[in-house]
């Protein structure tokens, strides 16, 4: 199967329509506390890693197009974000990663595959260095800036985003001698969000907006958790836990014509490191990012193609 530099193609209408799947909810324990995960159908099992500070929830479009094409759709909230146990500041990307053990052993699954997008996929390449007997592959997604080697230079390039967002201007004074300062910075970056201009021209307005609210709860909702998180990424050796990762891997390089002026291709340099990547590049569609860059139904293709190929 030839990945690289080729869009796999989209499925029709009729190859997505979601079936009679209810997706169910539910908590497992571990040592971190408790772990909130959403699964939906039977099969072959995926565990979908999203970006921070984003709930499971955000996958339920992408879990009911699996499910309907005869997969295990599994959706963690991240520790910290969501209904999941927040983690002491200080927990490791691998430590946190730990919570996919009992959520798989709960579903009764040995080995799935992985998928993880942006920050979700640190989550997901430090659970695959750690356990490869229980992974069956590992989909690493994202655009050019989050999937580089080089750490210190993904560092600047992510700091660049969240900074404002999470860390100055009184974003990170959430409980502290002036909270009021905090509520402010977070009004004005879910302003941000609220009335974004991609909403007023969006061919399905419902969609988009139900894709919103859902960001903006979990933005909310993880005020106190996210830098943690965020440190935890910053400090995390990428380049070192994909070398160890044994299971077939997919590079998912999401490109834009910014970033290929400002910073190049990376996916490249991360295949090298793997014992069997392959590439696959797709042009950004999405650049807020609500329907992770490319679109539900090409983020449930590339899975179903994925995990089709494990099969030969």
């Amino acid at each position: 199967m030839h990945w690289r530099n080729a869009t796999p193609p989209r499925p029709t209408p009729a190859d997505m329509a979601p079936t009679l799947h209810p997706l169910r909810r539910a908590y497992a324990d571990w040592m971190g506390g408790q772990i909130h995960y959403r699964h939906a159908g039977q099969g072959r099992a995926v565990i979908l890693l999203g970006g921070a500070p984003r709930s499971g929830g955000q996958f339920e479009p992408v879990m009911e197009m699996l499910a309907a094409q005869g997969m295990l759709a599994i959706a963690p909230d991240i520790p910290g974000f969501g209904g999941s146990t927040a983690q002491p500041a200080g927990t490791t990307m691998e430590d946190r990663a730990e919570c996919l053990v009992p959520v798989l052993d709960a579903l009764g699954v040995d080995r799935a595959i992985v998928f993880g997008l942006h920050s979700g996929h640190k989550l997901g390449a430090a659970f695959a260095a750690r356990h490869i007997d229980r992974t069956a592959g590992l989909i690493v997604a994202g655009k050019s800036h989050s999937i580089g080697v080089d750490q210190a230079q993904r560092n600047s390039t992510v700091r660049g985003a969240v900074l404002e967002r999470y860390f100055i201007n009184g974003a990170d004074e959430v409980d502290g001698p002036d909270p009021m300062r905090g509520w402010t910075a977070q009004w004005r970056s879910l302003t941000k969000l609220w009335w974004d201009d991609a909403i007023h021209t969006a061919p399905d307005k419902i969609l988009m907006l139900r894709a919103l609210e859902n960001r903006i709860i979990d933005d909310l909702a993880a005020r106190r958790t996210v830098r943690d998180f965020y440190s935890a990424n910053f400090a995390f050796d990428l380049s070192a836990a994909l070398a160890a990762v044994r299971a077939p891997a997919l590079i998912v390089e999401i490109t834009s014509d910014g970033e290929d002026a400002s910073i190049g291709r990376q996916g490249a340099g991360m295949a090298a490191l793997m014992a069997d990547a392959k590439i696959c590049e797709i042009k950004e569609t999405d650049p807020i990012g609500l329907f992770f860059h490319i679109g539900f139904d090409a983020v449930a293709h590339l899975i179903m193609t994925f995990a089709a190929s494990l099969e030969h």
